[in-house]
């Protein structure tokens, strides 16, 4: 296909976009409210998530470009992390 995207990776490398970029990381619990925020060079991020994520109440990242505040990526708990809570 000509204009076909290329999968996602699902590995667990920091995307190059993100990693020579400064970082604006935000984490929030269930109930939407921010725990924790950091503001960052990007090469620190693979040390930053599971840092972020050893607190139980975390159930989202959000991360920004530090710059112009704009939304790069969502970071969700995998496996055995909190449920969502039912709408």
């Amino acid at each position: 296909r000509r204009y076909a995207c290329e999968p996602h990776d699902p590995s667990p490398t920091i995307p190059l976009q993100l990693a020579r970029r400064q970082l604006s990381v935000r984490s929030f619990d269930l109930d939407e409210m921010t725990i924790e925020a950091a503001a960052i060079e990007g090469d620190r991020l693979d040390r930053l998530i599971p840092a972020l994520f050893a607190n139980t109440s975390v159930d989202r990242l959000e991360i920004y470009n530090t710059g112009c505040g704009c939304w790069a990526a969502t970071v969700s708990r995998a496996g055995n992390g909190p449920a969502r809570a039912a709408d």
